[in-house]
C-alpha cells in the first residue's frame, strides 16, 4: 500500500458521547514521505461550521508506519502486514483505540474510540483517492 503522492478525500462522522452531539467532517489529506496533513470543515448537528486541520509525522518502519504527533512524540504504529490492523495510545488518562480497514484498497477507513475522563467519542473516517 502506497499512501504517498496523492490527495485523499476524507468523509468523517464523530459521535461525541460527552456532549451528546454528532459532527460531520469533509476534507482532504496529503500524505507525503514523512508527513500526513489534513484540512477540512466540521459541521455540528445544529448546523454550526468550523475549519479544522491536523498534521502528523509518518515514518516508514519495517512493515508499517510509525505515526508521531507534530511535536515528535510517538502516537501509534500502523501495521501494514495485515488488512485490518489495530493500535492504541494512552494520552494521560484518555485511551485511544484505532482500527484500520484496508480491504477495499485504495479506499480505506479508520474507526477511533476514545475514552477517558476528558473525552468520550467515536470517529469513523473513510478515505478515497482524489
Amino acid at each position: 500500500m502506497d499512501f504517498t503522492g496523492c490527495f485523499w478525500n476524507i468523509d468523517r462522522v464523530i459521535n461525541d458521547h460527552r456532549q451528546s452531539k454528532k459532527f460531520m467532517y469533509t476534507g482532504r489529506c496529503k500524505i507525503s514521505v514523512g508527513s500526513y496533513f489534513e484540512n477540512g470543515e466540521i459541521i455540528s448537528d445544529d448546523g454550526k461550521k468550523s475549519l479544522s486541520s491536523k498534521s502528523y509525522i509518518w515514518r516508514p518502519t519495517g512493515h508499517g508506519i510509525d505515526s508521531y504527533f507534530d511535536d515528535g512524540l510517538f502516537f501509534h504504529r500502523i501495521d501494514l502486514t495485515c488488512l485490518m490492523p489495530t493500535a492504541n495510545h494512552l494520552c494521560g488518562e484518555d485511551y485511544y483505540e484505532v482500527g484500520y480497514d484496508f480491504k477495499g484498497w485504495p479506499q480505506w477507513s479508520t474507526k477511533w474510540s476514545v475514552r477517558g475522563p476528558r473525552k468520550d467519542y467515536e470517529m469513523h473516517s473513510n478515505y478515497s483517492k482524489f
